[in-house]
């Protein structure tokens, strides 16, 4: 590579033009004025009074890349022109190559001019067969420069970007008035760029949010098969078995009603008890308080839980209604192996409805006949429920942001 040294005719500082012939603007490293490379005497374009910058990596360097050896000859900083964000891009050039960059941004990329523009309609381009999705839309400005490039640049010159994805890569299109640029940008692995142009080491790039648009499936599988193993350990655990019932009569409005239920027998080992009341069918405005214990034989210690078996209903202003629950069912965990008696005591009330109290005096209390039924083992069903919501809780969250995104491209296109 043969470059010329000439003067700037605005501050007198060195210009070096690396790719005579081929570039048309040269900023000048000292004061920042644009030159005119296509003649002989660098003539003056613009006078410059933006803040100059010196770049990571020197004009001048070079690096082999894929064993093509590039020259660093321009420098820019973009902006987003609602100010959100910024990037660098280094303007590689290879006497018989042409142009490439060096996109820094959250990490090193490399962007490969297309000679041949994809087949681009709404939020899809076609490139060698292969769908690029679109995920943004925006505008870029030059905010500082120096060095040489092959077009006529000037900062606060401004570009409209469509970017479209595929996999890690990006198709971006740079569309200022009615041409159209395409570069292939590839992202580069970690490390290797600063080891090639000798800058120091960096942390790992951040994950770019629409990367989600791969990774949540993945999450998703691997929550699907975390899943299947919970179900294959359910399996293995005892089924449900019923051991003991019995049938209780309740007065309504009178005394408490008291019975047990035994021996309950736990082999050894902590197991989960169900108590199900069976049959109030019959319950009518009607409600039954239940207390439950469970007593070992031998310690005496107890396990306490209480329920209510009930069922109202009647007419308001807004027509007929009915509700409550003539089966409630109470389970306890974690129940050591024993024998053991369970303890019930239910008390029956009754309610009627406001316009029905007064035909109501006087009627003797009634009773209602209920079976009650133990079982023991047995999966919660809450549990399994609750472990599924924390396998998919995870990507079903990157499915959203990955949504979120979809969302939000598709304001701008």
């Amino acid at each position: 590579m043969t470059a010329r040294a000439l003067t700037c005719p605005a501050c007198g500082a060195p210009v070096r033009v690396s790719a005579a012939g081929r570039s048309l603007s040269v900023l000048c490293s000292g004061c920042g004025a644009t030159l005119d490379a296509a003649t002989p005497e660098l003539r003056l374009l613009t006078s410059q009074a933006a803040d100059l910058a010196v770049p990571e990596i020197p004009l001048g360097t070079r690096a082999e890349l894929d064993g093509t050896l590039w020259e660093v000859i321009g420098w820019l900083e973009r902006e987003r022109s609602d100010g959100s964000h910024r990037w660098q891009e280094y303007l590689l050039f290879n006497p018989w190559e042409g142009f490439c960059w060096l996109i820094d941004d959250d990490g090193f990329h490399l962007g490969t001019p297309i000679a041949v523009a994809p087949d681009a309609a709404g939020r899809t381009a076609i490139l060698d067969g292969r769908d690029w999705h679109g995920t943004s839309r925006y505008d870029a400005r030059v905010a500082r420069a120096v060095g040489e490039f092959h077009w006529r640049i000037a900062v606060g010159d401004t570009v409209a970007v469509r970017e479209y994805a595929l996999g890690s890569r990006l198709l971006a299109a740079e569309v200022n008035g009615t041409e159209a640029s395409w570069t292939l940008i590839t992202p580069q692995p970690h490390g290797r760029i600063e080891a090639l142009f000798g800058l120091s080491e960096r942390a790992p790039p951040a994950e770019a949010l629409p990367r989600l648009r791969e990774l949540w499936p993945l999450h998703l599988g691997m929550a699907m098969a975390a899943m299947l193993a919970v179900l294959l350990i359910d399996a293995t655990v005892p089924r449900e078995e019923w051991v003991a019932s019995t049938r209780l009569s309740v007065p309504i409005d009178g005394p408490t009603a008291t019975t047990s239920i035994g021996p309950v027998t736990l082999p050894a080992g902590p197991h989960r008890i169900a108590i199900r009341v069976m049959d109030a069918d019959r319950l009518d405005n009607q409600w039954i308080d239940l207390d439950y214990e469970l007593v070992n034989r031998r310690t005496q210690a107890s396990y306490p839980v209480d329920a209510v078996a009930e069922q109202y209903h009647g007419v308001d202003y807004d027509g007929p209604w009915s509700e409550g629950d003539r089966r409630p069912l109470r389970t306890m965990a974690a129940i050591p192996g024993g024998t053991y008696d369970l303890v019930i005591e239910a008390t029956g009330r009754s309610w009627k409805p406001p316009r029905q109290i007064d035909i109501s005096l006087g009627l003797p209390p009634g009773e209602q006949q209920i079976e009650i039924a133990v079982s023991r083992d047995g999966s919660f069903g809450a549990n399994l429920f609750l472990a599924a919501l924390a396998l998919f809780l995870w990507p079903l969250t990157l499915a959203m942001f990955a949504a979120e995104v979809d969302d939000e491209d598709e304001d701008d296109w």
